[in-house]
């Protein structure tokens, strides 16, 4: 009792000297100890209300005890109702991770804590638990519980996790005595960022009272609930007479609001080959992706269940884990081999020449006869000879005997010549066997007789010697499975596409005879060997690529729609004299996805009625544009200022056009045409900020030449009262009521290997006078036109 509740504990002979640390928290609001020592009575008693703490101590005379209390800092502990720095008998060794710690000489100590006797109080209020991929908003609240001024205060925000707060730093220059105030910041969670807990530490100084202090305060802020969960992990094995490959599978889905990417990583047991990463694969938010990872099994294995752990891995970051087993399968006896010994049998081990180190024995375990070296015995060994094929290397495949859980080391040697160090831990209790495999490797110098001697001989590394009942020797196993080849494709972008630069690299593994060549083709060019990096054109190409081992496996085809946009979208715009405004935005690529506007070129928004929710429509004296694709270009600022003539739009037969426009009372019905024979491209209805969006495409049969974009509000009861005309049909039109942008249409666009009808994007804004506003809201559309 005395040692746990009241933390009592001797760190001197005869508890010269001693700790108190009494373990405060959990259930208990109270405790106490003591501890009859040859010095007198050592005493601990503590007491805990809400965030007020009470530790008196005991210390007898030619004692010295070092005392730990929770604490934020030394300012909100009181020893006798005084500070601690003018306490008598007390001296501060150290604070910091709540804790202050003193040393004291004999005598009785009351100790006393609470946040508010230092004068100043700093709470940081932490928030919810969170998924990555949001922005949390959190505080440091500062309170002035002395009786004059708080003066200077300053506290710098540091984050574990590689976190940013924002600011980094906060301040007050004056605080009022019984004064409190909430500093708020900020912290931006990356979707790719590792699940955990994460802590802030506030750098804290401040004059209070005269004094000036410096402390820090660290503390959980939140914890960063994992994005990425696994559906599913799966392994297939393949391989004939002994197993050659593994696929794992693995399925992820992404829980965060951004798309994420990364690779499956798969971690293999020591002494495999390390695999390479799966392709880059993005998890869009709310949905899953899948890949495989192709894991060579080498042909030194043993018989089990091997572990395998899937991670998928952001840059360096791992996200997720999940677990899996390779299943190893060892035949015995296997087909097709060329010697046996069964040792612990007499006829077979006289057959081959069995010697010994002269420290083992024969008996039966786990069902079979063995033989082993000798327990007691380091470097004890057993031996036989084995025919083999001459000139070639060959495998052995043993089975060892088990009469418990044990971890046997032994050296294998041929003619003498240390080939592997076998080192295995066999969890399971009780009798049992496990059966492995072993290279030799051979030029032709071990086997050149067709007959070699193999030693097992006990290293000591483990606790037990080796324990053969069988040994085989074979040919090694014949290549039967193809090799597995993947590909990667760099500047990865959004929505499946790739961006300027992009380049195919091919990758193929072979567990036994190795990669003899890989190849690839496209829909324009034949089957061509690869010997490098393969840049790709903009548009989409068809990429197929293939692999053979050197045993002559040919993989399946793999073929692969790979994506590029390598163009940023082109914005045009109008802000005219009296106000209307136009702007036109078009992406030759994989089509435009968002718009953003600001009225400063610093502040961006993600549509213009965003931005006239802050300031009104006759204020603005210019605007500033920008678009991003699906692919994720974006194009360069497009600044308007203020003209009197619209500048010339152009255009293209068959182009996709998006088009917004306010300027119109809510409730409007405005239809959108091309002049001079005027054909309706869309209508909609204004909403209630006077704005329309609607989408249309420039009709095939277009001719090109001088045109007209025109807007023209239909007939009849808006129940706005603004902005009113009338139109019966195509042309129809008050010219006082409508509003003409130049438009050239060109020739039809020619294809450029991307998808038939990819997505050309037309904005167009108009902003009236008076009340009218204009905003452009940004849709996404991909292969067809939205109408509404």
């Amino acid at each position: 009792m005395y040692q746990n509740i009241g933390g009592i504990k001797r760190t001197g002979v005869a508890y010269k000297t001693f700790d108190i640390a009494p373990s405060i928290g959990g259930s208990l609001t109270g405790g106490k100890g003591a501890f009859e020592s040859v010095y007198g009575t050592i005493r601990s008693e503590w007491e805990q209300q809400g965030n007020a703490l009470t530790l008196n101590a005991s210390v007898p005379v030619n004692t010295t005890a070092t005392v730990t209390i929770p604490a934020i800092d030394r300012y909100s502990v009181l020893e006798g109702g005084v500070s601690l720095d003018r306490a008598s008998g007390v001296t501060i060794v150290s604070e910091g991770d709540g804790r202050v710690v003193v040393e004291v000489g004999s005598g009785d100590y009351s100790f006393s804590v609470d946040p508010a006797h230092s004068g100043l109080v700093v709470e940081i209020i932490g928030a919810e638990d969170t998924l990555p991929g949001v922005t949390v908003q959190s505080l440091l609240r500062v309170t002035n519980t002395g009786s004059e001024p708080v003066t200077g205060f300053v506290a710098g925000l540091s984050l574990s996790g590689s976190l940013v707060a924002t600011p980094t730093q906060v301040a007050q220059q004056t605080l009022a005595a019984g004064a409190s105030l909430d500093l708020p910041f900020s912290v931006m969670i990356p979707a790719a960022t590792a699940p955990g807990a994460i802590t802030v530490t506030a750098d804290v100084s401040a004059t209070v009272g005269g004094d000036a202090r410096h402390y820090q305060i660290t503390q959980k802020l939140f914890t960063v609930l994992p994005a990425l969960q696994f559906q599913s992990v799966s392994t297939a094995v393949e391989g004939v007479e002994s197993p050659e490959v593994a696929t794992v599978s693995a399925v992820v889905e992404n829980a965060a609001v951004e798309t994420i990417t990364g690779r499956f990583v798969v971690d293999v047991p020591g002494g495999w080959p390390v695999p390479a990463p799966s392709r880059l694969v993005r998890v869009k938010p709310g949905g899953t992706a899948s890949a495989d990872t192709v894991v060579a099994i080498p042909v030194t294995v043993t018989q089990e269940e091997a572990p395998l752990s899937v991670r998928f891995v952001h840059e360096e970051t791992t996200l997720a884990t999940a677990f899996t087993a390779a299943t190893v399968s060892l035949e015995t006896p296997p087909s097709g081999f060329t010697d046996h010994v069964d040792f612990g049998d007499v006829a077979s081990e006289t057959a081959h020449n069995v010697t010994t180190s002269g420290h083992g024995g024969r008996s039966t375990e786990a069902g079979l006869t063995r033989r082993y070296s000798g327990l007691n015995n380091v470097g004890s060994w057993f031996g036989a000879d084995f025919a083999v094929t001459s000139g070639e290397p060959f495998v052995i495949r043993g089975i060892e005997t088990y009469d418990q859980s044990q971890f046997k080391s032994y050296d294998i040697l041929v003619n003498d010549v240390l080939i592997e160090e076998r080192l295995y831990q066999r969890n399971a209790g009780g009798a049992g066997l496990v059966t492995f495999q072993v290279l030799i490797p051979d030029d032709g110098t071990l086997t050149s007789a067709g007959t070699v001697n193999v030693k097992f001989r006990f290293n000591g590394k483990g606790s037990h010697d080796p324990s053969m009942a069988d040994v085989w020797t074979l040919d090694v196993p014949a290549d039967t499975v193809a090799p597995s080849v993947t590909h990667d494709v760099s500047n990865p972008g959004n929505e499946g596409w790739h961006l300027e630069g992009a380049a195919v690299t091919l990758d193929a593994i072979d567990a036994r005879s190795g990669v003899a060549s890989i190849e690839y083709k496209t829909q324009d060019t034949p089957w061509t060997a690869y010997s490098g990096e393969i840049a790709l054109e903009e548009g989409i190409t068809e990429f197929s690529y293939r692999a053979t081992d050197n045993a002559g496996n040919v993989s399946g085809v793999r073929t692969e729609q790979l994506r590029v946009d390598a163009t940023h979208p082109d914005t045009w715009g109008w802000l005219a004299t009296e106000g209307h405004a136009v702007s036109v935005t078009r992406d030759g690529g994989s089509g435009v996805s968002n718009l953003e506007y600001s009225a400063d070129g610093s502040t961006w928004l993600p549509s213009l009625t965003h931005l006239l929710s802050g300031v009104s429509a006759q204020s603005l004296d210019s605007l500033h544009l920008r678009a991003t694709d699906l692919a994720g270009n974006t194009s360069e600022v497009l600044n308007l200022d203020p003209q009197e003539e619209s500048p010339l739009l152009t255009a293209s037969p068959g182009e996709d056009l998006v088009i917004h426009a306010t300027g119109f009372a809510a409730g409007d019905r405005v239809r959108a045409e091309l002049h001079s024979d005027p054909v309706v491209l869309a209508t909609t209805t204004a909403d209630a900020f006077g704005v329309i969006e609607m989408g249309a495409t420039v009709p095939a049969s277009v001719l090109s030449g001088d045109h007209h974009l025109v807007f023209v509000v239909e007939s009849g009861d808006n129940g706005g009262g603004g902005g009113g005309g009338n139109s019966d049909g195509p042309g129809g039109s008050d010219s006082d009521k409508t509003l003409r942008v130049p438009i050239k249409i060109g020739e039809r666009l020619s294809t450029t290997g991307t998808e038939t009808g990819l997505i050309l994007w037309l904005a167009v804004a108009l902003l009236g006078l008076g009340t009218t506003v204009y905003v452009v809201r940004s849709m996404r559309r991909r292969n067809r036109v939205n109408t509404r």
